[in-house]
Parts: C-alpha cells; sequence; structure tokens
C-alpha cells in the first residue's frame, strides 16, 4: 500500500490522520481544501484511502453551499479514483447530518466514533477490501 489522503480544514486532526495512516501502514498525505484541485486534477492511482471532513469550511454560512461539503468532493473524487475507498469524517453530531450525506461515503464517522473504527478494525478491513477489488479488476496492477 502506499498513501492515505486526507483532506481537511483543521489542521489540528493531523494527528488523528497520522495515527490512521500508521494503523493501515500507509504514508499520510494531509491537504487543505485549498489544494483539492490540484489533487483532482493530478494522478490519484498513488492513494489507497482518501478521508474527507464532511464540512470543509469552518464558515457556517458558507456550510449549506454544496462545494463546501466532503460529499461534493466525494462525487468529484469517485470519478477520478473510483477503486480507492473514501471515508467522511465530522466533528458534528450524528444527528446534524443527513443520511443522504452520509451515504456518499463509503464509511462515515463522527468525531466519538474515530478510536471505535479504529480499534474494532472496519477502516483496516475496508481499505483492504477495495485493495484486493483493485487487484481483482487489474491483475496486472502492484500494490
Amino acid at each position: 500500500m502506499n498513501k492515505l489522503l486526507w483532506i481537511d480544514d483543521e489542521a489540528m486532526r493531523k494527528d488523528m490522520a497520522k495515527s490512521i495512516a500508521e494503523t493501515l501502514t500507509l504514508e499520510c498525505v494531509y491537504m487543505s481544501p485549498d489544494n483539492v484541485q490540484q489533487v483532482l486534477n493530478g494522478d490519484m492511482s498513488n492513494y489507497d484511502a482518501i478521508f474527507i471532513d464532511h464540512y470543509l469550511t469552518r464558515d457556517l454560512d458558507k456550510r449549506e453551499t454544496g462545494y463546501n461539503k466532503g460529499a461534493s468532493l466525494c462525487s468529484e473524487l469517485r470519478v477520478c479514483c473510483p477503486d480507492v475507498p473514501i471515508f467522511g469524517i465530522s466533528a458534528a453530531r450524528e444527528d446534524q447530518l443527513s443520511q443522504n450525506e452520509k451515504s456518499e461515503y463509503d464509511l462515515f464517522a463522527t468525531a466519538e466514533k474515530y478510536d471505535e473504527l479504529k480499534l474494532n478494525g472496519k477502516i483496516k478491513s475496508a481499505v483492504e477490501g477495495f485493495a484486493q477489488f483493485r487487484l481483482l479488476r487489474n491483475p496486472n496492477s502492484v500494490s
């Protein structure tokens, strides 16, 4: 495995990103939402997992616009990297998010569930499952 891409507007989550990357034995690339377009224009094949903060802005007035939500970015990422698992994360409470938005991601967790997901192996299983799927679709690829 190669890399974990973590897209977030909150720099304090870098440690969490690194911790999850270590659990998955992946290098962690942490990126702010301002740099996402370069990711969409670049080579996404090097990533084995993508984590996206659901709210990509701290500005409450901008949170309701589609592009400032991870679910919208998730749709764009699916076009350029359909074989990479995309995890939604949020510090918001579960009841503050619609089921429709959460369903865009392969797995979604609010802040209180991060450690639980990490400890029970769901994230690792999902990443490994997608890696196996990629290998089945393209047996000549190197994982």
